[in-house]
């Protein structure tokens, strides 16, 4: 069974931090920093990550500046997932828009990561 690719489209940092984002499997191109309160429209494609090996390499990393507390975003199967910082078997699902293929909005507050439908 084939899966979409998922595209995030927009970033909205609703935090209280600045934060880093990167994309370890493509570092020079997808990497970006959004000062709290701001949004930023750079398109990440969420990688697919299906093991440890996979998750060290190609993650979608958001690292708060002031605590150094990490995020990290990937695809499974047809789920977009997330962990505080590891592989954790496998993360947990993204809410409420965790359905792989097609555009998102990602907001991140600092308690909570929202993946949504982007409509532009």
């Amino acid at each position: 069974m084939a899966f979409g690719i998922t595209a995030i489209r927009e970033i909205i940092n609703n935090s209280k931090e600045t934060l880093h984002i990167v994309k370890k499997e493509n570092p020079d191109n997808d990497r970006l920093t959004i000062h709290s309160g701001h949004t930023s429209v750079h398109e990440i494609w969420i990688p697919w990550v299906g093991n440890q090996n996979e998750f060290d390499k190609k993650v979608l990393e958001i690292t708060f500046e002031e605590s150094n507390n990490k995020i990290c975003i990937w695809q499974s199967g047809n789920t977009v997932r997330y962990s505080k910082g590891n592989f954790s078997d496998g993360g947990f699902a993204v809410a409420p828009m965790q359905k792989t293929d097609g555009n998102r909005k990602l907001t991140i507050t600092d308690t909570k990561v929202v993946v949504e439908e982007f409509n532009n």
